[in-house]
């Protein structure tokens, strides 16, 4: 009987140390807890922007509704480039582009970076989340 070298041997996710999907229990409560941790982030800042704009519109002069404008508008501009990669990474899914092959394999490898398992599980599940992203 032959052993398995622990750091050859291919894993869920090249970059998870939790093994099988059945076994990584871990690795499903990171993916839930990273999206739960970005929801939190775009409910926080959705409500500021509605708060400002709502600030804008209700505004006694120019310069309360500039001022919450350019709130709401840095709010607007921290949102889109937080869901950048994730903007990027499902615009190439649902065209069946390859995104492990470049000009995406960057995009996708940041997304993994700065989101962890739930990056990674975006990443390895491209086709499977094609249909949902069609929806």
């Amino acid at each position: 009987m032959t052993k398995t070298n622990k750091k050859t041997e291919t894993r869920f996710g090249h970059n998870s140390d939790y093994g099988n999907p059945i076994d990584g229990i871990e690795y499903w409560k990171d993916v839930a807890t990273e999206a739960c941790r970005l929801m939190s982030w775009l409910l926080t800042r959705n409500k500021l922007i509605a708060f400002e704009i709502k600030k804008a519109v209700n505004g006694k002069n120019n310069a309360v509704r500039g001022a919450s404008v350019g709130i709401a508008e840095v709010e607007i501009t921290k949102v889109t480039q937080r869901l950048e990669p994730f903007d990027k990474i499902y615009t190439a899914i649902k065209n069946d582009e390859d995104i492990d092959a470049a000009p995406h394999k960057s995009t996708a490898l940041d997304l993994v970076a700065e989101h962890g398992n739930l990056g990674c599980h975006i990443k390895n599940s491209n086709k499977k989340l094609k249909e949902v992203i069609d929806e």
